[in-house]
C-alpha cells in the first residue's frame, strides 16, 4: 500500500488536493497472515492527513477469504453464451468437457 500511495501522490497531487474521497480499491488482503496492519494504517492515516481526504478501500476478498465452505445444488440449467474470464475454484468441479455440466 505504501508503494501504491507513492505513485498515486507523484502521478495525481495535483487531482487529489481537489478530491473529498480517494479510493484505493480491493485487492489488499489484509486478514493474511503477516499482513503488515500497522504500516497500512499509519499510510492511510498519514495519506489523509497530508491531503485532506477520506480514503476507502475494498477488501471483499479478504474479509471472505477462507470463511467457509457453499453448498448448493443445482436446480435448474439455462442456456447462456456469457464469456467467464475467471474459473473459481469449485470443490469437486471439473474442467469443461469432463463432467455433465461445468
Amino acid at each position: 500500500m505504501a508503494r501504491t500511495v507513492k505513485a498515486v501522490e507523484s502521478g495525481f497531487g495535483r487531482v487529489i488536493e481537489k478530491m473529498k474521497y480517494v479510493n484505493f480499491g480491493g485487492g489488499h488482503h489484509i486478514t493474511r497472515s503477516g499482513y503488515a496492519l500497522d504500516l497500512l494504517m499509519d499510510t492511510i492515516r498519514s495519506f489523509q492527513t497530508r491531503w485532506g481526504v477520506t480514503v476507502y478501500l475494498e477488501p471483499g476478498e479478504a474479509v471472505a477469504l477462507h470463511a467457509g465452505f457453499l453448498v448448493a445444488t443445482v436446480l435448474d440449467i439455462m442456456k447462456a453464451d456469457m464469456e467467464m474470464p475467471c474459473r473459481p475454484h469449485i470443490t469437486g468441479s471439473g474442467k469443461p468437457g469432463k463432467k455433465t455440466h461445468t
